[in-house]
């Protein structure tokens, strides 16, 4: 038993879907969720900066970005007519309001006239945002997640075994279990507490998976938008989850000896919940002044903005950058 137990809470660092394979999203069923950094994130606003220049607004975890912003992004996966999309120029802001949560915004500008596949275009144009809310005050609420990280398989008998009682074993060479397919799974939130580890501080909430037609995020998943009442009210950051190498020892993910990663019944999922603050600073702080902007590829001007989203909590308010602002640096740690 005590090897059942011995799960650690590891940080997902690719995007995952639904640990069920049956849960894949088909052509078109939630665009708004894309690849970004190894991760998934969620648009939340279009910037219209005219003469088909647009820039997505991007809701992420601050842990699957680097130290510069992205310039790639995926939309849509494997099976669901993917592709990827290069930036013009882009931002990111990292940390939330306090500099110390796993949340980050990314300013994603694009030029429509320079992507050559129609279909690709019309895709992008077609994209509804979601809209942001704080999470809901108390529990238990229904949440439903989108994503491209891994997902996993049933256990045989022997695997039982050699991983203690695990339910799932999602195997980390095989590629029909990997990064980059979209899928969603549902859940329950039962609880929220206080996280406050890795340079990281913010409220976060949690759920359980049962085996029970529920999902649970694995690696990959990281930045997920988690909607309930038709609102992205947080981001996905971690689940409980325990590695083994060939000889079914456990190990750390980060000694590359690593080939299965198991999952037990009752494994806890948890991610940022959003408070009024962190839907104020992506709305209202999220969003530079497209003047001040880095420009990464082609210096483009900024152009006036008109903001296309359904409607929202708190309008998207512009503001200059200052040099503590720098986009292209991480937050402090203190």
């Amino acid at each position: 038993m005590t090897r059942l137990f011995f799960g650690l809470w590891l940080t997902a660092y690719a995007a995952q879907g639904s640990i069920l394979m049956t849960s894949t999203v088909g052509v078109g069923g939630f665009d708004a969720s894309i690849r970004i950094g190894g991760g998934s994130g969620t648009i939340f606003a279009i910037v219209d900066n005219g003469g088909n220049v647009e820039t997505l607004c991007i809701v992420t975890a601050d842990h699957v970005l680097s130290t510069t912003a992205p310039t790639t992004i995926g939309i849509r996966g494997s099976g669901n007519g993917g592709f990827d999309v290069t930036a013009v120029s882009s931002v990111q802001r990292r940390g939330g309001p306090t500099g110390k949560e796993d949340l980050a915004f990314v300013g994603f500008t694009i030029d429509l006239n320079k992507i050559n596949n129609i279909d690709e275009v019309d895709t992008l144009a077609s994209i509804t945002p979601e809209t942001l809310g704080s999470a809901p005050a108390s529990t238990p609420f229904d949440i439903q997640a989108y994503g491209y990280g891994a997902t996993a398989r049933p256990t045989t008998n022997f695997e039982k075994i050699d991983y203690m009682g695990a339910i799932y074993v999602h195997p980390l060479n095989d590629p029909a279990y990997a990064y980059g397919t979209e899928r969603t799974y549902t859940n329950t939130i039962k609880q929220f507490g206080n996280y406050n580890q890795k340079g990281y501080q913010y409220n976060d909430m949690s759920y359980s998976f049962n085996d029970s037609g529920d999902g649970l995020g694995l690696g990959g998943d990281s930045g997920s938008g988690l909607i309930a009442n038709g609102n992205v009210v947080g981001v996905y950051t971690r689940a409980q989850s325990q590695y083994f190498d060939d000889a079914a020892m456990p190990c750390q993910l980060e000694s590359g000896n690593c080939t299965a990663e198991a999952i037990y019944k009752g494994a806890v999922g948890s991610g940022l919940a959003f408070t009024g603050s962190d839907v104020e600073w992506l709305n209202q702080k999220g969003l530079p002044e497209p003047s001040t902007w880095v420009l990464l590829l082609t210096g483009l001007a900024a152009m006036p903005l008109a903001v296309r989203l359904r409607p929202r909590p708190h309008p998207i308010q512009t503001r200059p950058l200052t040099a503590s602002d720098d986009p292209r640096l991480p937050p402090s740690r203190s």
